[in-house]
C-alpha cells in the first residue's frame, strides 16, 4: 500500500501524517496531501505534454504525481519526470513557480526549459501513453475541447503568467 504524506493548511508536513493513497483520497479537515506538476518548454516556446493511457481518464497532462510519505515536493517531482518520461532533472534544472491549493490538497508547480527530446525519453507506458510538444494556443484549444485535465489548468495559467513575467525582454518580443 503507497501511503501520501499529509500536510497542514500551511503546507507544513505532519510529523506521522499519511494518508493510504486510494480512490477517493478523503482527507479530515485541516490535512491535505501535494500533488507536483512540471511544465516543460522547449526552445520553440512549446510545452511537453503527455496523452494518459485511456485507464487514466485519456487526457492530456503536464508530467506530476502524488507526494508519498516521507518526501517533498521537489524530490517528487524530479521522481515523477524520470519514471513517466526517463529523465533525470537536477534540482538546478527546476524551477519552483507557485502553490495552489484546494478543499483536499496543494498543488506545487514547477518549470523548466531544459532542452530534451522525445529520442531520449522512456516512457512509463502504464502512466504516458505518449508526448507532444504543443504550443500555449494548442493547449488552449485541447482546454476548450476538455482534453485537458481539469485540475492541470490553474497551474498551467500560472506557469504562462511566471513565463510572460520573466522572459528577458528581446525575447518578449519573438514569442
Amino acid at each position: 500500500m503507497e501511503y501520501l504524506q499529509l500536510f497542514d493548511n500551511n503546507k507544513n508536513q505532519i510529523a506521522g501524517g499519511k494518508i493510504a493513497r486510494d480512490h477517493k483520497l478523503e482527507v479530515i479537515p485541516g490535512e491535505r496531501f501535494m500533488i507536483v506538476l512540471i511544465f516543460i518548454e522547449n526552445k520553440d516556446h512549446k510545452f511537453l505534454i503527455q496523452k494518459t493511457p485511456i485507464n487514466k481518464d485519456g487526457k492530456f497532462a503536464s508530467t506530476g504525481g502524488h507526494v508519498s510519505f516521507g518526501d517533498s515536493s521537489l524530490k517528487t517531482i524530479l521522481k515523477e519526470t524520470r519514471e513517466e518520461l526517463g529523465i533525470e532533472l537536477t534540482s538546478g534544472d527546476v524551477k519552483f513557480i507557485d502553490s495552489v491549493s484546494t478543499s483536499k490538497a496543494f498543488c506545487d508547480i514547477y518549470y523548466t526549459d531544459k532542452e530534451m527530446h522525445r529520442g531520449d525519453m522512456t516512457l512509463q507506458k502504464s502512466e504516458v501513453e505518449n508526448v507532444y510538444w504543443y504550443s500555449e494556443a494548442e493547449i488552449r484549444n485541447l482546454i476548450a475541447h476538455n482534453e485537458f485535465r481539469k485540475r492541470n489548468i490553474g497551474p498551467f495559467e500560472k506557469v504562462i503568467a511566471w513565463r510572460k513575467e520573466n522572459t528577458p525582454l528581446l525575447q518578449k518580443n519573438m514569442i
